[in-house]
């Protein structure tokens, strides 16, 4: 478990990031937890990220913030999250970070999306995590791409019913392919910033693989002979 949470406690998680600073390699950092019961402990999670941004800054860390919609109060009061969401993200400028709008169940889907529609307006300094696990993800990217936005892609974790999401490795690996395929095009022109969230090592090969074909200008078709499952 150590290999992806370094521990339970900021400090831990901060420590880590200055040692992978040495082997430059950036760090995103999460405060676990979702579904806050009162604004005021949204509050607090806004203050807990903002004295994260300033520590991270102090460090000279090239680090990045992600957090979930209901951690800022989505589920009580969708303004108040948003605003809340808009105060991380003029701080994620001013620290000339990050800040990721996480992705939950899929019943928070649209309404994720909606505050990052927003909040990517006027703030450039922001993305979003699409689960590649999910149906409509093909279609959420493609609605996206005109926003010239950030995309962290995510496999999924949460429980899903099979009419909402693949339910065999195979098929969600496939079509985690098969979004990025359909992506890199628009990360070659500049216009897309790609995150690719996975600790699966083969997966991450062939993605590493079809974009240095794309970069060479060697893409003719779909090597790997995917398309978008469901599309």
């Amino acid at each position: 478990m150590r290999r992806f949470l370094p521990g339970e406690e900021f400090e831990d998680a901060l420590r880590a990031a200055v040692e992978f600073k040495s082997k430059k390699i950036g760090a995103l950092f999460t405060r676990l937890g979702e579904n806050v019961t009162d604004l005021a402990e949204a509050s607090e999670v806004v203050e807990h990220y903002e004295s994260v941004f300033a520590q991270t800054v102090a460090a000279g860390l090239d680090a990045e913030i992600s957090v979930k919609p209901t951690q800022l109060g989505l589920d009580l009061d969708a303004e108040a999250a948003y605003e809340n969401l808009l105060r991380l993200a003029k701080v994620a400028h001013k620290s000339k970070s990050f800040l990721w709008i996480d992705m939950e169940g899929s019943a928070y889907t649209d309404p994720t999306i909606a505050l990052y529609r927003r909040l990517r307006a006027d703030h450039p300094r922001t993305g979003l995590a699409l689960q590649a696990y999910l149906h409509r993800t093909v279609d959420d990217v493609v609605q996206l791409l005109p926003l010239k936005p950030a995309i962290r892609l995510v496999k999924g974790a949460y429980a899903e019913p099979p009419d909402r999401a693949y339910q065999a490795k195979r098929d969600v690996d496939s079509n985690y392919l098969a979004l990025c395929a359909l992506m890199l095009p628009a990360v070659k022109r500049g216009d897309l910033r790609l995150v690719m969230a996975t600790h699966d090592r083969e997966l991450a090969r062939q993605l590493c693989d079809r974009a240095l074909l794309l970069h060479a200008g060697l893409d003719r078709g779909d090597p790997w002979g995917l398309r978008v499952m469901g599309a």
